[in-house]
């Protein structure tokens, strides 16, 4: 079942990227509030683009390294920090039992690889 530019739903492509948040870290644009300040991302809800990434709560792969950038980000629908997101998320999975996911399916823990010293 390919799509209308001959490319494979989901075949190999050039690049696959999934937008989770996007938004401003405060200062004198747009987006900030009135006063130039905070912190405010932006929503999008079209059939080519919904941001924020509507299952980002439900993964592990997304929220752990997000937490790693900055775990106070908010999510703009829930109004949770990204913290609190991951931290849900891993009760729930620990509740559910080892080894199955939030949706039933078969789960690891992310696990950080470090390059070893060549010597």
């Amino acid at each position: 079942d390919g799509s209308s530019d001959g490319v494979a739903r989901y075949g190999p492509r050039l690049v696959d990227l999934d937008i989770v948040l996007y938004g401003t870290e405060g200062g004198d644009d747009d987006l900030g509030d009135e006063e130039g300040g905070g912190d405010r991302s932006v929503v999008v809800d079209d059939p080519d683009l919904i941001v924020p990434h509507p299952r980002m709560a439900e993964r592990e792969f997304v929220l752990s390294p997000l937490c790693d950038i900055d775990d106070a980000v908010v999510h703009p629908l829930s109004g949770q920090t990204a913290g609190d997101m991951l931290g849900e998320l891993l009760r729930r999975e620990k509740v559910q039992g080892e080894g199955e996911g939030v949706d039933g399916t078969a789960s690891s823990p992310a696990v950080r690889v470090v390059p070893l010293p060549r010597g």
